[in-house]
């Protein structure tokens, strides 16, 4: 298989709105453990409601630290 091969490209209708949709292959779970790899800590974001839609600069949220600063 050639890297980046296959690719998923597909659109859908959700909610009234047409979504893209957009994928490579690759483990996925692999790839979140080697960024975590060096990572010092990780970020708690709120969840997105219809209240809450985006995090404005500035903002301060949560964080976990996993490793030594």
């Amino acid at each position: 298989m050639k890297p980046g091969l296959p690719t998923t490209f597909a659109t859908l209708e959700m909610d009234g709105a047409r979504k893209l949709i957009f994928a490579l292959p690759g483990n996925q779970v692999s790839s979140r453990l080697m960024s975590m790899r060096s990572a010092n800590g990780l970020l708690m974001l709120p969840p997105k409601t219809e209240q809450y839609v985006e995090l404005h600069k500035g903002e301060v949220v949560d964080v976990m630290v996993i490793g030594r600063l």
